[in-house]
């Protein structure tokens, strides 16, 4: 069974179904992140991100013919293609961001931990009545 959109549809570019939807998760997300954002329990990058993405989708649900004169304008003949890369490099972005932030922690969680064991061999030296000064155990 072939079923042909509506003039609206293909003027338009999305159901009115599919843009209220849209308009929901967009305004969902934004309220969620600004939610998470005030009990400073998500980074501000990563907020901001996703507020961007929230913003996008109430913008797209509101003007969807803007969106496909844009991806017209790039070179994109089908709109949601232009949509699915949009959010393939937002992914992307977040991976690399995260990606960098654990390599801050764990750099960090290695550095304390070396400086843990350094202190516990200095109290251990202390204790035993040596004459080894503690400085001296630390590495340049």
């Amino acid at each position: 069974m072939n079923v042909a959109p509506d003039a609206f549809e293909a003027a338009n570019g999305a159901s009115p179904a599919a843009r209220v939807f849209a308009l929901c998760c967009g305004a969902a997300l934004f309220a969620w992140t600004v939610q998470k954002l005030r009990n400073r329990r998500l980074l501000i990058s990563i907020c901001s991100l996703l507020m961007a993405i929230g913003a996008g989708l109430i913008a797209f649900a509101v003007a969807p013919g803007v969106f496909n004169g844009l991806s017209y304008l790039v070179g994109v003949k089908y709109p949601p293609l232009l949509y699915l890369i949009v959010v393939i490099l937002s992914l992307l972005v977040v991976l690399l961001h995260l990606a960098a932030r654990l390599s801050l922690v764990d750099e960090r969680c290695r550095r304390m931990a070396q400086e843990i064991a350094l202190q516990r061999n200095s109290k251990n030296v202390v204790m035993s009545g040596s004459l080894i000064d503690a400085s001296e155990l630390r590495e340049p």
